[in-house]
This record gives structure tokens, C-alpha cells and sequence, in this order.
């Protein structure tokens, strides 16, 4: 279901490896400077994504595309998404991670929590490889179940 957002204030003349919100209004056009850094997400998600349903679900508000910038180029992009379960507990899923400088923008997603509380969410969960565990572990990030995956 779509979602009213927030924006965050972002200045695209400096490094910040602090994420802001691209409204879905404005995908189209960042979106093709995103795109390059999500490839190998999307390649490792195994036909879970592509560039045109992501692409497509950024455009609906269905998912949120996050950037951090830093000079005149784009250093990192997320792509989260809000899920609420049966129960009513509503989370901030990350599903995409890609960049350049990962190492600098990855550490400070505090825009994105904060943004997820703003819209009641109780928890942000990261749906991705084991390399990311030792990243996010500074951040708070824990283990809290594991997926396994058998191909046919």
C-alpha cells in the first residue's frame, strides 16, 4: 500500500554519507544513477528482483530509494521497503544495498530508522548476504534468523 513520506533535506554539492529519501515523483530521475549501484544486489537476489520491478515499485511508492552523495556522484544506494504482518507489527525491510563507498555510507542509516519509526515502525531488518553482518553489527544490526535456499 502506498505511503505518504517525509522528505529529508539533502545537499547534493557535499559528501554525506547520510541517506536521503528520493520521492517517488523524482525516481525517474535518479534512477538511472542509482541503477549501476544496485546491479549486483539485484544480480545476487536470484530472480527475486529486476531493474523493472524495483524500478516499477519505486514509481508506485510501494519501495523507497535511498542516496548518499557525496561531490557530484552518488556513493551508495538503498532500496527499503515497510512490511506489516498479520499480527500488526510493522517493520523497514532494507532489500537492496549497492555503492561505491558502502564502508562510509552504510554506517550511518540513522535518517533511514528514524524516517521508519517516523511511520510506526517497530524494527528495520536487512534481508541480504552474510558480508553485510559484520558491517551493520557496529550499528546495532543482530542476527535474528536465518534463511536457507535449496535451487531446483
Amino acid at each position: 500500500m502506498p505511503t505518504t513520506h517525509k522528505s529529508i533535506a539533502h545537499s547534493p554539492t557535499r559528501f554525506s554519507a547520510e541517506p536521503f529519501l528520493v520521492q517517488p515523483e523524482a525516481v525517474a530521475q535518479w534512477w538511472p544513477m542509482a541503477r549501476p549501484l544496485l546491479a549486483e544486489a539485484i544480480k545476487r537476489s536470484l530472480g527475486r528482483c529486476s531493474f523493472g520491478t524495483v524500478h516499477d515499485a519505486l514509481r508506485r511508492n510501494e519501495r523507497q530509494l535511498w542516496l548518499a552523495i557525496g561531490g557530484e556522484s552518488i556513493h551508495a544506494a538503498v532500496v527499503t521497503e515497510l512490511v506489516t504482518t498479520k499480527t500488526g507489527f510493522k517493520f523497514c525491510r532494507f532489500v537492496l544495498m549497492g555503492g561505491i563507498e558502502l564502508a562510509k555510507a552504510l554506517p550511518n542509516l540513522e535518517p533511514i530508522e528514524r524516517w521508519a519509526r517516523d511511520q510506526g515502525c517497530l524494527a528495520c531488518e536487512v534481508f541480504g548476504r552474510r558480508g553485510w553482518e559484520p558491517v551493520l553489527a557496529t550499528e546495532g544490526y543482530r542476527p535474528f534468523a536465518v534463511s536457507l535456499q535449496k535451487e531446483l
